[in-house]
């Protein structure tokens, strides 16, 4: 019996709201130039476990079906938890620190290239290195 291979999967995070636009963009850019599933949690098509939050859906999400994850970093930092960082910095701690996740992608509205680690090869595309910027690298 032939074996179904599942997609490859891109989880994107970030702030919601002000980046809208951004995200739907990068939602298009992987599933319709290279075929990839692009998990985004206002999106309906995003697997949701009823028994567990948002947040832990989110991280969820990360270790069982992301094979890439793209950070995109605006202006907003977001709602800091009680762990003193916000919701969209701790998937992206989380996501670094999960082996299964290929590869992490940071993004910003424009500009350009910042390697953040000379040892990594994860590459950031900002206007400037803002305080944002810096908080989710720290």
């Amino acid at each position: 019996m032939a074996e179904t291979r599942r997609k490859p999967t891109v989880f994107v995070s970030s702030t919601c709201y002000d980046l809208k636009q951004v995200r739907e963009d990068i939602k298009d850019f992987f599933e319709k130039n290279y075929g990839f599933e692009a998990m985004l949690s206002e999106f309906d098509s995003f697997p949701i476990d009823p028994c567990i939050g948002t947040f832990e859906n989110c991280l969820n999400n990360v270790d069982t079906r992301a094979d890439f994850f793209v950070l995109i970093v605006g202006t907003r930092y977001g709602y800091v938890t009680e762990q003193g960082k916000s919701i969209t910095n701790l998937e992206y701690l989380h996501a670094v620190a999960t082996p299964s996740t290929r590869g992490v992608e940071y993004f910003s509205s424009a500009g350009y290239i910042y390697r953040i680690n000379q040892s990594s090869n994860h590459v950031f595309f900002c206007e400037e290195l803002s305080a944002t910027v810096i908080r989710f690298v720290d």
